[in-house]
């Protein structure tokens, strides 16, 4: 065989199984390159990550919804559901993939179950598999309760597993009772672990009681164990006073708030106010300060309020 003959016969060859190499399918763990760019030099960038998982979501759930539960989600989603139809509804979007809009469905259906028969509709969402999707719930039925029978929303909401999920719908109920019964609320907050999220729960209720009863309010916030939360529950309580009685918001600010960043905000917070109705005794006021940080800030603040006033 002559070597113009071989050499032909190799590069056959070698041709053969290069297209046999570019039909195969890739592996199952490896990345397929996209069906419109096989052979070119650009491809089409890459999907990972949450917005990869998105849409396997989203696709999954389309191929696995049967076409009749396909029209029973879309009445669902319509609101086409009857009360006493609600626990059969829940199982039925129990049972379908997980997802943003599965979980929006529950806690609506769980709210709407609530307005009519709370008891129920919590013991609906108690019998959720332990997630996200039974917290929102447990949320939901908190939301509604409180604003129907308090009491007896805070006893079911004690009455939970101790724990995270526990101490989050507590919250939720105090956040609700701040508005009506803040001593309420921070008799649950003072029943919590101490948290940064279980602290902005006390100074909100303390806030809340203030606007009502801001002499009551700072003699519970006094007893405050923690130094700094106490500071600030104070400040925010002198500083709603301020409106109605910057004499006692001010001797409050002054000797029951620590010097720091907490009695600096109430005494900035009580001088804008009582600089709108007396401006000469919020003078009065900062000039009595002694000389340093407090009284510079206070006096910067008051000149800001009253530019024609020399200092």
């Amino acid at each position: 065989m002559n070597a113009r003959l071989t050499t032909g016969m190799a590069i056959m060859a070698l041709a053969l199984a290069t297209g046999a190499f570019l039909s195969m399918e890739p592996p199952e763990s490896g990345r397929s390159p996209d069906p419109d760019t096989r052979g070119t030099a650009a491809a089409k960038p890459s999907v990972s990550g949450t917005h990869a998982d998105s849409l396997l979501r989203t696709k999954t759930r389309h191929r696995e919804i049967p076409a009749e539960n396909e029209a029973r989600l879309r009445e669902i989603e319509q609101g086409g559901v009857a009360l006493n139809e609600i626990p059969d509804t829940l199982r039925f979007l129990e049972s379908l993939p997980d997802d943003l809009k599965m979980r929006e469905l529950r806690v609506s259906l769980i709210r709407q179950l609530a307005e009519s028969d709370a008891p129920s509709a919590a013991r609906l969402a108690e019998a959720l598999p332990v997630g996200g999707a039974r917290q929102e719930c447990l949320n939901g039925v908190a939301l509604v309760w409180s604003n129907q029978d308090l009491n007896q929303a805070v006893a079911w909401a004690k009455g939970l597993p101790e724990g995270d999920e526990r101490n989050e719908v507590l919250r939720g109920v105090a956040y609700e009772a701040a508005r009506t019964e803040p001593l309420v609320a921070l008799n649950i907050a003072a029943g919590l672990p101490t948290s940064p999220e279980n602290d902005a729960l006390i100074q909100h209720s303390a806030l809340q009681w203030a606007t009502v009863s801001p002499k009551d309010a700072a003699e519970w916030a006094g007893k405050i164990s923690d130094d700094a939360l106490r500071d600030r529950a104070l400040s925010n309580i002198a500083t709603v006073w301020g409106e109605s009685d910057p004499v006692a918001a001010a001797a409050l600010a002054v000797s029951d708030i620590a010097p720091g960043r907490a009695q600096d905000d109430a005494v900035i917070g009580i001088v804008q106010r009582w600089a709108q109705s007396d401006p000469e005794a919020a003078a009065r006021w900062v000039d009595s300060f002694p000389k340093g940080s407090l009284h510079v800030i206070a006096a910067e603040n008051l000149a800001k309020l009253r530019p024609d006033r020399s200092r």
